[in-house]
């Protein structure tokens, strides 16, 4: 190493060594003026019990002071000790050097002039003499022009505020410890010491969302307020007298946090706050059914139903969309469901032939429950309804028929049947409007061509269809009517039995004729003996 080079680093050396004092030196000092502001700070806060504002302003005017100080005192010189800032130039390390060291100062700045003017114009002679300068140069040790014990000396500085602590705590430990951390939490409000203390019965400040919540409270103390208030958003509301000491207030239908305070005369307690715990909860249902087909039904969408009334077959979707729910069970009659969960929404899709009832359980935090239920009522199709009127033209013996016939959703078919010993005898459709749910019909028939043998007997009715597209159609038979044909036996009593009738027709027809001469004769003879029939002659001839 030539002695230029040595010289050089004969310098940083020196730096490093003054940086390093500068740093004892700095540490000591802002240890010292900290403790001494934090004690200040403190007593200040221990004999006024500032307010928020002027804690706040305390609590930051310290912070930036401290910050201030550790810049300065300690990160300046430690970031130049080890050369991440830049550190004195040459001139000025020599004209420094040359307070501490006689003839150091000319002879170093000449160096460094030498330095300079050679620098890119070689001179081997000239350069010779500056390195000879340098190693004269380096007979000398710069570091130890510098006395790190003379910064220990400011150890001094920090006994100060380190004493006064001392004294403090030795008459009351918690002056300082309550005032820093009163000066801390700048933002809370802290009470004052005072004749009484303000309890809390409740072992939780927690209510389930949307419940109410009674907070009792008792006092503590040589002394008992009269009265005792809630404050909440900046309104006190009087709190129940219980007891001595004891008092009660009730928060209604608790939706969100409540922040409150207590009040007892001029004591106020520290804040608290009733928690509400969010209540899992079905906030919305969407409902939309598909139809069996044959209905002939629109498909549609219903809203928060708990109730619904559809058509068997029918095909429902559900989308609830539900809130602070951790745990979902899902049961149809007690029968757990599958659903698809996405976040917050809950999907299910399901076929119902037959009512049932939905239910979904929802568990939130810490144990709170929800459950809401939708019954869905299965209608069934019903079987087709037929009404008709019979009725026989006696002479030609035809049968005229009047119907009615109904669905619930449509007829496919109407037959009218003819059957001898449960054998069909005679069939035949009749035309009928598929489409129209309730419609009418009439029929005309004659069952001369079908009776063939004497003591034959006929059953006819009609039957008709419905359009049931789930369990298959339906029919329903109207009433069954009954004719039957003579046999041969009782074909002959009905003869012998119309001859009688007749026979004893005419015998009381000739009776009759023999009692009408009788009294024509009587009437004559009394009307040829009067000379002028009377009122009762005449009417007794017009009866006659």
């Amino acid at each position: 190493m030539d002695g230029l080079a040595k010289l050089k680093h004969n310098i940083h050396d020196y730096l490093r060594r003054v940086y390093l004092s500068q740093l004892i030196r700095g540490a000591f000092i802002t240890t010292g003026l900290l403790g001494l502001l934090w004690v200040l700070f403190s007593m200040l806060e221990f004999l006024f019990r500032f307010g928020s504002q002027a804690r706040m302003v305390m609590f930051f005017g310290f912070a930036t002071i401290a910050i201030g100080l550790l810049v300065i005192q300690i990160v300046t010189p430690l970031l130049r000790f080890f050369g991440v800032l830049k550190q004195k130039e040459s001139n000025d390390v020599a004209r420094e050097l040359g307070q501490k060291i006689n003839s150091v100062e000319d002879r170093l700045l000449n160096v460094f002039s030498l330095e300079a003017s050679f620098r890119g114009k070689p001179n081997s002679l000239a350069e010779a003499g500056m390195q000879q300068k340098a190693n004269e140069l380096n007979v000398l040790n710069f570091s130890d022009s510098v006395d790190l014990k003379a910064s220990f000396r400011w150890i001094r500085f920090t006994l100060i505020p380190l004493l006064v602590t001392l004294l403090i705590f030795m008459w009351d430990g918690s002056v300082l410890s309550d005032s820093t951390k009163r000066l801390v939490r700048y933002n809370q409000n802290f009470i004052a010491p005072a004749p009484f203390a303000f309890s809390l019965e409740n072992d939780r400040l927690e209510v389930p969302e949307g419940s109410s919540f009674q907070l009792n409270v008792n006092t503590v103390g040589n002394s008992t307020p009269e009265n005792i208030f809630v404050i909440v958003d900046g309104a006190e509301f009087r709190m129940k007298p219980m007891g001595v000491g004891q008092f009660s207030f009730e928060f209604n239908n608790v939706r969100i946090d409540k922040h409150f305070r207590l009040r007892g005369a001029s004591v106020y307690s520290a804040d608290f706050v009733l928690e509400a715990i969010p209540r899992p909860k079905v906030l919305r249902s969407e409902a939309y059914f598909d139809f069996p087909a044959y209905t002939n039904r629109p498909n549609e969408t219903v809203l928060n139903r708990t109730q619904i009334s559809i058509p068997e077959g029918t095909r429902v979707k559900w989308r609830f969309d539900v809130k602070n729910a951790l745990g979902r069970s899902l049961l149809i009659d007690t029968l757990p469901i599958d659903a698809v969960i996405e976040g917050e929404h809950l999907m299910i899709e399901r076929e119902f032939h037959e009512s049932a009832i939905l239910r979904i359980d929802l568990e939130g935090e810490r144990g709170l429950r929800d459950s809401t239920e939708v019954r869905v009522n299965v209608i069934p199709d019903a079987n087709p309804i037929i009404r008709v009127d019979n009725r026989m033209d006696s002479l030609n013996g035809t049968y005229y028929f009047q119907g009615r016939l109904g669905d619930d959703y449509g007829l496919t078919e109407l037959k009218f049947l003819v059957q001898a010993k449960g054998t069909r005898r005679y069939s035949e459709g009749l035309k009928i409007n598929s489409e129209m749910l309730e419609q009418g019909f009439s029929y005309a028939w004659s069952p001369d061509s079908l009776l063939q043998q004497p003591g034959e007997e006929l059953d006819y009715y009609f039957e008709v269809w419905d359009n049931d597209g789930v369990n298959g159609s339906k029919s329903t038979k109207s009433k069954v009517w009954s004719i039957k044909v003579p046999s041969l036996e009782e074909m002959s009593e009905e003869s012998s039995e119309r001859a009688s009738k007749t026979k004893a027709s005419l015998s009381n027809s000739s009776s009759e004729i023999e009692k009408m001469k009788k009294e024509l004769e009587n009437l004559k003879k009394d009307l040829l003996e009067k000379k002028k029939p009377d009122w009762q002659d005449r009417e007794a001839l017009k009866n006659m």
